[in-house]
């Protein structure tokens, strides 16, 4: 019978590199009421536009989901911005983010 730390590493080992990331941003929406989404997504959005512009998504990637530049290069987090970036405006709404990090409650 394998241990819970062999299953959990087990599990880490096979995760997706988006599934990587998500779990890390869940792990940093916590607070002291629980998951908050949107004091994360609020923290990011610097210009207060309701929006995250590129540089911001640069700043939470590398700060709150802890993605160096040596596990991700800048050219691949612009790609991963545009997965964001559903309708292509150039940045990410509120809901763009939660249909990312949250499918379930965004169908």
């Amino acid at each position: 019978m394998s241990s819970a730390r062999e299953r959990t590493r087990e599990r880490l080992a096979n995760e997706t590199p988006a599934t990587t990331i998500v779990r890390k941003l869940k792990a940093a929406s916590y607070s002291f009421g629980g998951q908050n989404w949107k004091k994360l997504f609020s923290f990011y959005d610097h210009d207060y536009s309701g929006t995250i512009s590129l540089s911001e998504f640069h700043l939470l990637m590398r700060n709150d989901a802890k993605l160096s530049k040596a596990s991700i290069n800048d050219e691949q987090l612009a790609t991963l911005f545009h997965e964001f970036d559903v309708d292509g405006d150039g940045d990410i709404s509120y809901e763009e983010f939660i249909a990312w990090v949250q499918p379930s409650a965004s169908s």
